[in-house]
């Protein structure tokens, strides 16, 4: 679902329900990506790959078929369709259409570079984050039931918009604890320095590497106490979003011009998918063969972006109605 919505705002393109080439591409990226950036995952550390891959595809030096084609194949696939007439408007359809410079191959090369960027950073992120957000449904049923409780009160047996955000509280919260919760990009994306620099009194050369801890700063307890509880509640006050906490996006996707530039699309994508999920399936902890509850391990994979590892869980429809819905909705979506 995540990879569908990233290409198809990006690229236009429509995914097939399984083991689609694009998505499979999009995999191995991303494996390239996180890899690389995590110190002593190869003989050169982190910082000298630096200057031989380029600003919008790190770690591409080792992974230089894929990110070739990553950046150049779903680019194609959207030419094609506009040259046949059947493009979905997308962001790449669309900046073509309307630019004056379509022609102008450094043009289209900064267009690639762009829709690179966004259609990997909005997938992976976006997926990492729903995978951190079942596995909190899963340890903390009773954040799950109050949840699907307000889901219940204010849908009434529909699925969420948009427009439903104000008044689905609780749900916002939990989504914005799940970006705090396991980080995403614990160690950020590193940055340049492009001129001499001071902060707080520390000096900062040129042309010098600078990681921003995102884990720190969303473990800091000045501004989230008991940070390692998964505790919603803290972003709430008289039933509302509370203003004065500090929103952990600013530090989940990133900083400055570096921030992920998909940011808007996952958490959007991340807040539907949660609600959807909480309000159609129950989540709860997988049994053994004693019908004793196995308690996942909370492990997650080491690299510069971070995924759960999988782990034990049933997931079931919460109602026979539910059940029936889904199967014809992805009869009516060729599923």
């Amino acid at each position: 679902m995540v990879g569908s919505v990233a290409l198809s705002i990006t690229y236009g393109i429509k995914v097939h329900p399984s083991n689609d080439p694009f998505i499979k591409l999009a995999e191995r990226a991303v494996t390239g990506i996180s890899e690389p950036l995590v110190a002593g995952a190869f003989l050169v550390d982190t910082i000298p790959i630096l200057k031989y891959v380029p600003e919008w595809f790190p770690g591409a030096i080792f992974h230089k078929k894929t990110a070739k084609e990553v950046r150049s194949l779903p680019f194609i696939e959207t030419q094609k369709e506009m040259a046949a007439g059947t493009v979905t408007p997308s962001l790449i359809s669309l900046s073509l259409q309307e630019s004056n410079d379509a022609e102008n191959e450094e043009y289209l090369d900064r267009l690639r570079n762009v829709g690179t960027q966004v259609y990997l950073a909005a997938a992976e992120t976006t997926a990492s984050a729903l995978g951190s957000f079942v596995l909190a449904m899963v340890c903390f049923p009773d954040i799950k039931v109050k949840a699907q409780q307000e889901l219940d009160c204010v849908l009434k047996g529909r699925l969420p918009k948009h427009s439903d955000m104000e008044s689905l509280p609780y749900l916002s919260a939990i989504v914005k604890e799940v970006l705090r919760w396991q980080v995403i990009t614990p160690m950020g994306v590193p940055h340049l320095a492009t001129e001499d620099d001071t902060y707080n009194g520390f000096h900062i050369p040129k042309n010098s590497v600078v990681t921003g801890n995102s884990w720190a700063i969303l473990y800091n307890e000045a501004d989230y106490p008991d940070p390692y509880s998964f505790r919603p509640e803290r972003f709430l006050k008289d039933c509302e979003i509370d203003p004065s906490v500090k929103d952990p996006e600013e530090a989940a996707f990133g900083f400055g011009r570096r921030m992920c530039p998909g940011r808007h699309v996952a958490q959007s994508t991340l807040w539907l998918a949660a609600g959807c999920i909480l309000a159609y399936f129950d989540l709860r902890k997988a049994v053994d063969s004693n019908g004793i509850e196995i308690e996942p391990n909370r492990e997650y994979s080491v690299g510069a972006i971070l995924q759960p590892l999988p782990f034990p869980c049933i997931i079931e429809p919460r109602s026979n109605d539910t059940e029936q819905l889904l199967r014809s909705t992805a009869k009516l979506m060729d599923v």
